[in-house]
C-alpha cells in the first residue's frame, strides 16, 4: 500500500463555497443584502458566478436551491417557484451541454479536461488502496498518513484528496464514513422537525455543501468546519429565546416608566 506517515501537504478550498450558500439563504431564508436590495444581491451572487466559471460551485447552488423549493414549498411565492425552477434547469440544460455548449459549464466538455481526470486518478488511486486492505477499509490509515499519486495525471505524494468522502475513507476508514454521515443526516431531521422555514433552507445549504465537498475539499477543513458549525447554530436557533424577548420587554417598560 502506498502510504506513509506525515504531516505534510494540504489543499485549501476557496471561497466560492459561500456563493451556493448565499444563493440558498436570498432565496428561501434569510442573508445579508447588498444595499438593502435583493435584486442587487442575487445579481452579485450571478456575477460571481460568472466570474468564477466553477462548474462545481454552480451544481451546487443547483442542488441546493431545488432542495430549498421542495422543503419551502408552502411557505414560497408563485414567483419564486418559477424562478427557482427556471434557475434548476437551465443549470441542468448548461451541465448537459443542451445550451452554451461551448461554456464552462458543460460537464461533457469538461469531463476530458486536466482536472477531472486528476479528481479521478485520486479516487481510483486511494479506492484501491482502500480495497486491497481490510484493516484500512474499516478504520483507515490514519490521520496523517500520505498517498503516493504515480500516473500521467499524477505524479506527487499528498495528504489529501478533492473529494472530501474519499479522505474521510481513507483516514479513518468505514467507521469513520459512518460516524460522519448519522450525526449529519440526524441534524438534517431534526432541522426537518423543527417546521421552520430557516432551518428548512439550512437543510438546503447543508445538501449544497455536501455535493460541493465531492470535489471541492471544504468540510475536510478547519475553516469550512467552522462554517459548518454557525450554520447550523444559526438554523437551530432561528429566534432569539423567550426569556431573552421577556427580559427586553421588561426593560423597554421600565425605561419608559422612568
Amino acid at each position: 500500500m502506498n502510504v506513509s506517515s506525515s504531516a505534510a501537504g494540504d489543499i485549501r478550498p476557496g471561497g466560492e463555497i459561500l456563493i451556493p450558500v448565499l444563493a440558498i439563504l436570498l432565496a428561501f431564508g434569510k442573508a445579508p443584502l447588498l444595499l438593502n436590495s435583493k435584486i442587487l444581491s442575487f445579481a452579485l451572487v450571478i456575477l460571481e458566478i460568472l466570474i468564477s466559471q466553477t462548474l462545481s460551485i454552480v451544481l451546487a447552488a443547483a442542488v441546493g436551491i431545488a432542495f430549498g423549493l421542495i422543503l419551502n414549498w408552502r411557505h414560497t411565492s408563485l414567483t419564486l417557484r418559477a424562478l427557482s425552477l427556471i434557475a434548476v434547469l437551465t443549470t441542468a440544460l448548461l451541465a448537459g451541454g443542451a445550451i452554451g455548449s461551448e461554456s464552462r459549464f458543460n460537464l461533457l466538455a469538461r469531463a476530458d479536461e486536466a482536472s477531472a481526470n486528476y479528481r479521478v486518478t485520486e479516487m481510483a488511486t486511494v479506492g484501491r488502496i482502500v480495497s486491497e486492505d481490510p484493516i484500512t477499509m474499516l478504520i483507515g490509515s490514519g490521520p496523517g498518513s500520505m498517498v503516493i499519486f504515480s500516473g500521467e495525471d499524477i505524479s506527487e505524494k499528498k495528504r489529501d484528496t478533492h473529494n472530501v468522502y474519499v479522505n474521510i475513507l481513507l483516514k479513518s476508514g468505514s467507521i469513520g464514513i459512518l460516524l460522519f454521515s448519522i450525526p449529519y443526516f440526524t441534524l438534517c431531521v431534526r432541522l426537518y422537525r423543527t417546521n421552520h422555514p430557516l432551518a428548512r433552507s439550512m437543510i438546503a445549504v447543508l445538501a449544497a455543501i455536501a455535493f460541493v465537498s465531492i470535489s471541492v475539499p471544504f468540510l475536510w477543513s478547519s475553516g469550512g468546519l467552522l462554517a459548518l458549525l454557525a450554520i447550523v447554530t444559526a438554523a437551530r436557533w432561528p429566534h432569539p429565546p423567550k426569556s431573552w424577548l421577556t427580559e427586553k420587554g421588561a426593560d423597554a417598560t421600565r425605561r419608559k416608566t422612568l
